[in-house]
Parts: C-alpha cells; sequence; structure tokens
C-alpha cells in the first residue's frame, strides 16, 4: 500500500466503485445518503465514500459518485456520537468534515450558489461549527498535534469553499487570510508522525491556494517532512509535485492560481 502510486490507486478505486454501487442498492446515477454511509456498520463504505470525497478535493477529478450531503443537527449528532468519530483514526479528522467537504461540491452543481453571499456565510458557520476532538490521551504533544490536523482541514475547508465553489483565485483576500493563518501554525508545529501523517490533504489544498513566495517555501519545506511520514509515500510525492507544477506554471504566468489549475497539475503529474 505504501508504494501503491497514484494511478494505481485510481485503477483500484475503479473496481470498487462498481461494488460499492450495488452495496448502497441504489440505481446508478441516483444520489447517495452520506450520512446514512457514514452511519453504517460497514467500516469499508465509509472508508471508501470518505475516500471519495477527499481524493476528488485534493485532484480536481470529479467523486465516483454524486452525494446527498446536506445534513441535520440530528444526524451530525449521531455521527459524532459514534465512539471513534467516524474514521478519525485513520484520517486524524471527525467525520463533520467529510460531510462538509461534500456539501460544498455538492454546491458547485448548483448555478449561482458561489455568488449566494448567504449560503457562503452558512457553510462559513458550519466549518466554524466542526469541534475539535482530541480524544482521551493525556500526551500534550499528541494532543497539540491532533489540533494541528484539525485547524489545518477547517483552513482547507474554507479554501475549498472559497476557490472551488467562489471562484476565487490565490491572491483574494480570503484565501491570503487563510493561508496565512495555516502557514503560521504549521511554523509553530514541531515535526514528526503526528501532525505530519495526517497533514498530506489539507496541506495539498494549502499549497494550491499559496500566492505569497514565503508561504510556498513554507508549504513545500513542510510536505518534504510529511513525505516521510505520509502512509503512502509515493502519494505523497505525486502531490508535491502536483504543488511544484502550480507554482511554476502560475510564476511564469504571472498570476495567482485558481481551482482549475489543481486539476491540471493533477494530469500533468498523473496522467489522467
Amino acid at each position: 500500500m505504501g508504494a501503491q502510486s497514484s494511478l494505481a490507486c485510481v485503477l483500484s478505486m475503479d473496481e470498487i466503485a462498481l461494488v460499492v454501487q450495488r452495496a448502497c442498492c441504489e440505481p446508478s446515477g441516483k444520489l447517495l445518503s452520506l450520512s446514512n454511509i457514514l452511519l453504517s456498520p460497514s467500516l469499508n463504505l465509509r472508508h471508501f465514500a470518505t475516500l471519495d470525497i477527499l481524493r476528488s478535493a485534493i485532484t480536481g477529478r470529479p467523486t465516483y459518485f454524486k452525494y446527498e450531503a446536506q445534513f441535520s443537527s440530528t444526524q451530525y449528532d449521531q455521527i459524532f456520537s459514534q465512539h471513534d468519530y467516524g474514521l478519525q483514526w485513520f484520517y486524524g479528522f471527525p467525520d463533520h468534515f467529510v460531510m462538509i467537504f461534500a456539501w460544498i461540491n455538492s454546491l458547485r452543481g448548483i448555478e449561482g450558489a458561489g455568488a449566494n453571499a448567504a449560503l457562503i456565510s452558512q457553510v462559513e458557520m458550519e466549518v466554524q461549527r466542526a469541534e475539535t476532538v482530541l480524544g482521551q490521551s493525556d500526551d500534550p504533544a499528541l494532543r497539540v498535534g491532533r489540533t494541528v490536523v484539525h485547524e489545518c482541514w477547517r483552513n482547507a475547508a474554507l479554501i475549498y469553499l472559497y476557490m472551488a465553489l467562489c471562484g476565487a483565485a490565490a491572491n483574494d483576500p480570503r484565501v491570503l487570510r487563510v493561508v496565512k493563518n495555516v502557514t503560521r501554525l504549521i511554523k509553530g508545529a514541531k515535526s514528526g508522525h503526528m501532525p505530519d501523517a495526517y497533514l498530506t490533504p489539507p496541506i495539498t489544498i494549502v499549497g494550491l491556494a499559496a500566492y505569497r513566495e514565503q508561504d510556498r517555501y513554507v508549504v513545500q519545506q513542510r510536505m518534504l517532512n510529511i513525505v516521510k511520514c505520509a502512509k503512502s509515500k509515493v502519494v505523497a510525492k505525486d502531490l508535491l509535485l502536483q504543488l511544484e507544477d502550480v507554482w511554476t506554471r502560475t510564476r511564469n504566468e504571472k498570476r495567482a492560481a485558481v481551482w482549475s489549475d489543481l486539476r491540471i497539475a493533477y494530469l500533468n503529474v498523473v496522467g489522467i
């Protein structure tokens, strides 16, 4: 698994998607209820949906399935009450963030959603409402590491909102502010397995949004350490190459990055 390439991962997902569709018992093209999946006792089903949504966010590729992602406070409370907080033990963050990313992704298919100020404010509030879950550990270093991971995801969700849904470029004041928050956070966080093993996806999103050279340097240096700690070192290296592709192209073209640059970079690096 650790040596599996990004291309091999995608091909594996292609095959698994067919099995998942049958497991969900839904006709092709129908929205899948994400809250039902995340509450499912099937670990494989929950894992696939989470990976599908996160993979889309860090590659610019569409998800395999369209998800019904809006959720009620009751559903959220049910998910949050799970003793393992969903797949936090594996990905480093609770399922609330998965639902937020899926919600933003679904809004991208609604004309005018990115210009709806009330809707954007609603999503921002939901991002800020996502609770930081530190678990039962008394180890202060572990608690700090988990906080760093959660806050990186929170800020990555805001970047996804502003750039993927609203169409903002990396030099948009909202994006600049969020990137500054993250770079300050990771500069102050000690490198190590926790948090670096769990930072690959959110730091990739932050790296796309990094407009200033000093911010790109901070992200690049952290990504080099993340490659050493990542569960899949080959995939982590590919993501770093994606960021370097974005940075090189936008530097040469003397412009700020936009969300579509992520998809172009993935195509240039992975070939699909």
